[in-house]
């Protein structure tokens, strides 16, 4: 017997101050350009990493499964994407895929239940022809549990897994920009593994025209989308990591729509007649501590450290409420957020009572490793340096070390140095399955993204619970349990939620602010 799959039954909080759909007749025509707060970084879907990229790529690839960008509600509707259905066996060992007919890729070439095996046996196959290492290392997350893939017809697909897999199907859907892409087999074949990324093609409704780095990616209309075609002809995507060059590109014209616009410039910006669109996103910017530092591995040292950190204040008066204070790693959207859920609040008294008690009084000297910018980073340095000022005023002395996004990114997969305490990153999913990737000790760098070497196995036993669970309420039970330990343990300090704010000159309608880090350029016109 079979089931079909029930979609998430997500709890959130609900903020959105968005530009919203707009239903009069839409003009057609026009070039649309997106100033992005960094550099792009690798077009094969396979490879991608970091949502800056996933903005990209969502234009230009599908997935078996879609989130639905074209709606505001919280959480995001999964609907058919390259599959027209799924079902998912009662073990949960077993998804079916009928997959979409007519559907061709930017190449001209025919979408089938090849292409999909194809594109999975490049990921997990090592006796596969096109199987590439690069892109097996970066899919495990998605694709590392399939057991064997069964071709039942030209349309219809079965994958078997080793267990179950209760987040495969959303993560499927919010990483279709990345992991779950669909490339042409025919272009792997035509430009090679390395190749591909430079001549992306996908099934997307855009398609890839070119790129020069550092200035622009140029995408233009499919007109031959199997799907909702989109209303511009061209989109460019722009990168400008100087966040005034952002500002500057919107008022001189250059750029319809900005990606984290400084907060300090969203008032009068808005007051300029521009529009402000910001909403629940899943997201959240946190600090990871280093277990195998001498002072980090004590859990009463990072337990002041959360104490000590005002998070309110950074949202406020720093970041200008275009963010929320982060108590936890669980996101807006996520079935498990719980908005009231505080195990740290700001103390200092209790943060100094703890370092005391860890035989560190007078404080101690220890570094904090960030980028200087990149895909969800908001404000890296200028958070950094609060956080500095706050751990200061209970004698901690934080030495930053920065690196620009693409070199971060390098080092942050490494994992820290013994001489390293803290980094920082930003990241989130629509499923709690953050959790399973920085805490659960068979993601330990170098093999995985567990950076600070975090172990336990209650954690670990619950998170195997999770994906085995039969249900949606089991499976969103044990990955609560899980995340208050890890919080007991404060083997991380969650600062702040991104609401994702953007920038947009009048002429742009249509925009949707999603529930994610990324939005959909299809329903988007430009008004004279």
């Amino acid at each position: 017997m079979k089931k079909t799959l029930v979609l998430f039954s997500l709890l959130g909080l609900v903020m959105v101050f968005s530009a919203g759909p707009v239903f009069a007749a839409a003009k057609q025509g026009g070039t649309l350009v997106v100033a992005l707060e960094s550099e792009v970084g690798i077009l094969d879907p396979h490879l991608t990493q970091g949502w800056v990229t996933y903005r990209v790529n969502h234009e230009i690839y599908d997935c078996l499964v879609h989130e639905d960008l074209t709606t505001d509600k919280t959480p995001i509707p999964l609907v058919p994407g390259l599959a027209t259905k799924w079902e998912v066996s009662n073990d949960g060992l077993t998804y079916t895929f009928s997959l979409r007919e007519g559907v061709k890729f930017h190449d001209g070439t025919p979408f089938n239940a090849e292409a999909v095996e194809f594109n999975l046996r490049r990921c997990i196959d090592p006796k596969f022809k096109y199987y590439y290492p690069r892109a097996d290392a970066n899919t495990k997350k998605l694709y590392g549990l399939i057991k064997e893939i069964k071709i039942l017809g030209p349309y219809k697909i079965q994958l078997v897994f080793k267990e179950p897999y209760h987040s495969f199907i959303r993560l499927n859907a919010s990483i279709t920009m990345g992991s779950g892409g669909i490339v042409s087999p025919e272009a792997v074949k035509k430009y090679g593994n390395e190749g591909i990324a430079n001549q992306p093609v996908g099934t997307g409704p855009f398609i890839f025209v070119e790129r020069v780095r550092g200035e622009k990616i140029v995408l233009k209309r499919n007109p031959n989308y199997w799907g909702e075609k989109a209303k511009v002809d061209r989109v460019i995507f722009r990168p400008m990591e100087e966040a005034a060059s952002r500002i500057n590109a919107l008022e001189t014209g250059e750029a319809d729509i900005i990606c984290v616009p400084p907060p300090d410039s969203i008032e009068p910006m808005v007051k300029k007649g521009y529009t402000l669109s910001k909403g629940p996103t899943p997201h959240v910017w946190y600090l990871s501590f280093n277990t195998k530092n001498e002072i980090m591995k004590n859990p009463k040292v990072r337990q002041a450290i959360n104490f000590a950190i005002n998070r309110e204040m950074i949202s406020k008066s720093l970041l200008r409420e275009t963010t929320m204070p982060a108590y936890g790693l669980l996101v807006p959207g996520d079935p498990s957020f719980d908005p009231n859920f505080k195990p740290y609040p700001f103390n200092l008294e209790q943060a100094k009572k703890l370092l005391e008690e860890a035989g560190y009084p007078n404080g101690f000297e220890t570094t904090l490793q960030t980028s200087v910018g990149g895909s969800g980073q908001i404000m890296p340095v200028a958070i950094a340096e609060w956080i500095q000022r706050d751990l200061g005023k209970v004698g901690i002395k934080v030495k930053l070390d920065t690196y620009e996004w693409i070199t971060y990114l390098g080092v942050w997969l490494k994992g820290m140095t013994p001489d390293v305490g803290i980094n920082q990153m930003s990241w989130g999913f629509t499923a709690p399955f953050l959790l399973n990737l920085i805490a659960q000790s068979q993601w330990h760098s170098p093999v995985g993204l567990n950076s600070g070497y975090y172990t336990n196995k209650n954690v670990d036993e619950w998170i195997i619970k999770a994906e085995h669970a039969k249900s949606d309420e089991e499976y969103q039970r044990y990955y609560k349990m899980a995340h208050e330990q890890i919080m007991k343990d404060a083997a991380y300090a969650p600062i702040v939620h991104d609401l994702s704010p953007y920038l947009m000159n009048k002429r742009v309608k249509g925009f949707v602010h999603a529930a994610e880090d990324w939005f959909s350029c299809v329903p988007i016109y430009l008004a004279d």
